[in-house]
């Protein structure tokens, strides 16, 4: 009997990390996505604020967006990134999200007491993964990848707060 009520009770908690995790959102191509998770009872936001701007074509007088990875058409541009931990609002540098074009997914996730989210984006020879790692207060580090070696990153950029005080 003992065993079966174990067996049991196991099973229930092992269904219920299963439904806890995370899966990538898909974002929009145009207008607010928002990607949402809850960590020990406070809730871990993200609100991804993209546009489509029309492609020009090559040797065109026309303006051309390096963020464009021509994997969508038109192309997709990152126009914010806001992060909440809880009701704070986490400070994100443009620097962190700017050259990121063509978003297709966003996750958040948490480890080792930072939180990040990860942005997978581009297509082919140009897919990326960029993640931006923050605490409550601010972003602390972006590192990206290319989606064909996830294990080293090929640019790795920290914040740091500036302070005129010192």
């Amino acid at each position: 009997m003992k065993l079966r009520l174990f067996v049991i009770t196991f099973a229930v908690l092992l269904c219920q990390a299963c439904l806890a995790q995370q899966h990538p959102t898909q974002v929009s191509s145009n207008g607010t996505t928002t990607v949402t998770m809850s960590v020990k009872g406070k809730e871990l936001k993200a609100l991804i604020q993209t546009m489509v701007v029309p492609k020009a074509a090559p040797n065109s007088p026309e303006e051309h967006f390096a963020q464009c990875t021509s994997s969508r058409t038109p192309c997709v541009l990152t126009s914010q990134i806001e992060l909440f931990d809880g009701a704070s609002e986490v400070f994100v540098p443009r620097g962190a999200y700017a050259d990121l074009g063509d978003i297709f997914t966003a996750e958040l996730t948490t480890s080792n007491g930072l939180s990040a989210l990860t942005l997978r984006g581009g297509d082919a020879s140009e897919a990326y993964i960029a993640k931006l790692e923050f605490n409550k207060d601010r972003v602390i580090r972006r590192s990206l990848y290319s989606a064909e070696d996830t294990a080293h990153p090929v640019e790795v950029s920290q914040f740091f707060m500036v302070s005129s005080g010192n």
